[in-house]
C-alpha cells in the first residue's frame, strides 16, 4: 500500500520526539493543550492528523488500521530516531499497533482507553458503540453539507453529554473549539469501518509488544472502549505491559477535566521512566 502523507502540528525544536495519535474524528490540534507541558518536559511533540482527519487527504475505502498505521510508519522512518507513541482511542489502538510491528521505530507507547479487541469478530455488533458511531456519521455528514457547517457543528456538539453530564461543560474551551474544526474536516466516511467491525480488523492483539507499555483504561461505568475482560485478555498475552483503571474517566481520560490531571501525572511518569 502507498502511504499518505500526513499534515502534521509540531511543538518543540529540541529534545527526543513523541508522537501524539488522534482518535476516530479528532485531529493533531486536540493536543495543544498536551503539547506545552510535554516540551516543558523536554520532549520534542509531534501530532498527525490521520487519513481522513484534519488537513490530511481524504482516502475513502482505507480507514482500516493497517493504512492508518501505514501512514505512520512512514512519518517515523522520515523523523529518523525511534520515537514515544501516545494515542487515544484509535491512535492508541495503532500505538500499540506499530510498537509490536516496529520496535526498531518506537521506544515506547503510552495508550489512552484503546479499542485493541474491536477488530474481533464479533464484538462491535454486540457494542453499544454502533448506534452512537451510526448517529454521529449521519449528523456530520448533514452538518458539513449544511449552509452554515460550523454553526451546525456547534449545535451539534451541545447536544453531546458524558456521563450524564453536558460535554461542553467537562472539557477546556479550546477542547470544544478543537473539536469544531475537526468535526468540520473529517471525512465522514472515516466512521463506516468502526461501525461495521472492519476498522482494526486482521490485527491480533495477542501480537507480542516488547517495548515498555502503558495502556490506562476509562472507569467500567463510563462506557470504556478496553473492557475489564479485555484489559485481563491483553494482560495474560503481554505481562509486562502496565494497564491502569482511571476512576471517575471518560473514554477521553485526557480531555475531561476531572481526569486530565491523572492523565497528565501518567504521561510524565511514564515518560521519566524512559531517561
Amino acid at each position: 500500500m502507498t502511504p499518505i502523507e500526513l499534515a502534521t502540528h509540531t511543538w518543540g525544536e529540541s529534545g527526543p520526539p513523541i508522537v501524539l495519535l488522534h482518535g476516530l474524528s479528532s485531529a493533531g490540534g486536540h493536543y495543544e493543550n498536551l503539547a506545552p507541558t510535554l516540551v516543558a518536559d523536554g520532549w520534542r511533540v509531534i501530532a498527525p492528523d490521520l487519513r481522513g482527519h484534519g488537513d490530511s487527504p481524504r482516502a475513502p475505502g482505507t480507514y482500516m488500521i493497517a493504512e492508518y498505521a501505514a501512514d505512520i510508519e512512514a512519518l517515523l522512518e522520515s523523523i529518523g530516531e525511534a520515537v514515544v507513541l501516545a494515542g487515544h482511542s484509535l491512535g492508541g489502538a495503532i500505538a500499540v499497533y506499530l510498537a509490536g510491528l516496529r520496535p526498531d521505530l518506537v521506544r515506547a507507547a503510552f495508550a489512552e482507553d484503546p479499542p485493541l479487541y474491536h477488530g474481533q469478530p464479533g464484538v462491535m455488533a454486540a457494542s453499544g458503540y454502533v448506534p452512537v458511531f451510526t448517529i454521529m456519521r449521519d449528523e456530520m455528514r448533514a452538518a458539513q453539507a449544511s449552509d452554515d457547517p460550523e454553526a451546525t457543528i456547534r449545535q451539534l456538539l451541545d447536544k453531546l453529554s458524558v456521563g450524564g453530564e453536558r460535554w461542553a461543560e467537562t472539557v477546556e474551551p479550546a477542547t470544544f473549539e478543537a473539536r469544531v474544526r475537526s468535526f468540520g474536516s473529517a471525512d465522514p466516511d472515516v466512521w463506516d469501518p468502526a461501525i461495521a467491525g472492519d476498522a482494526l480488523a486482521g490485527w491480533d492483539p495477542a501480537r507480542p509488544v516488547d517495548v515498555p507499555l502503558t495502556i490506562l483504561r476509562a472507569d467500567p461505568a463510563m462506557g470504556p472502549a478496553f473492557t475489564a475482560d479485555e484489559a485481563a485478555r491483553f494482560a495474560a498475552t503481554h505481562p509486562d505491559a502496565h494497564i491502569l483503571e482511571i476512576e471517575g474517566a471518560p473514554h477521553s481520560i485526557r480531555e475531561n477535566l476531572a481526569t486530565t490531571d491523572r492523565y497528565r501525572f501518567e504521561l510524565l511518569n511514564f515518560l521519566d521512566s524512559l531517561r
